[in-house]
């Protein structure tokens, strides 16, 4: 598998960041420091542009949203992503721990743009992995037309995270 690392900050003598590891090899990667207020922690967005093995181009951006209980941080975040990725020439997945809920501004924001997998509805939860209540891990899209959601599927596992895995299956429209 092919890997990405896009550093936030450096931390405890190492980097914090988001990561990417795909079974496809990449064409292009950038990392988009995100805004955030002095003294809080730096974010980051990683893209990765990729040929998947139907010959498609695609686009796909990991990120991991500022966690603090004030939206400030998290709002300009997602207004952020929404000016660099809208710009994108090929389809384009989202997806990360957003730490927002499905009400909130900075959901609202990013789906001025993207669309979601998450039944509006019905949102599962993804957090805490050992007692789920609350929803926020994502998968989302861009441009709304250009894709389908075939499943979603929220899984509890403990042992690997603090975070359900929020798995998406979504097909690329022609």
């Amino acid at each position: 598998m092919a890997p990405v690392f896009a550093r936030a900050m450096y931390f405890d003598g190492g980097e914090y960041g988001d990561g990417i590891l795909s079974k496809h090899t990449f064409i292009k990667t950038r990392n988009v420091e995100l805004p955030y207020t002095p003294g809080n922690e730096p974010r980051a967005a990683i893209e990765v542009i990729t040929v998947l093995s139907s010959g498609d181009t695609v686009a796909f951006v990991g990120t991991h949203l500022d966690h603090l209980k004030d939206e400030k941080d998290r709002v300009a975040q997602a207004r952020k992503i929404n000016e660099v990725f809208s710009l994108n020439t090929y389809p384009t997945i989202l997806a990360g721990d957003l730490n927002a809920r499905p009400e909130s501004r900075t959901i609202n924001i990013l789906e001025e743009i993207w669309s979601s997998t998450y039944d509006r509805n019905q949102p599962k939860p993804t957090f805490p992995s050992d007692d789920p209540q609350i929803k926020i891990d994502y998968v989302m899209f861009y441009p709304k037309d250009r894709w389908k959601v075939i499943e979603t599927k929220v899984i509890q596992d403990s042992l690997a995270s603090d975070h359900c895995a929020y798995m998406t299956t979504v097909k690329l429209l022609d």
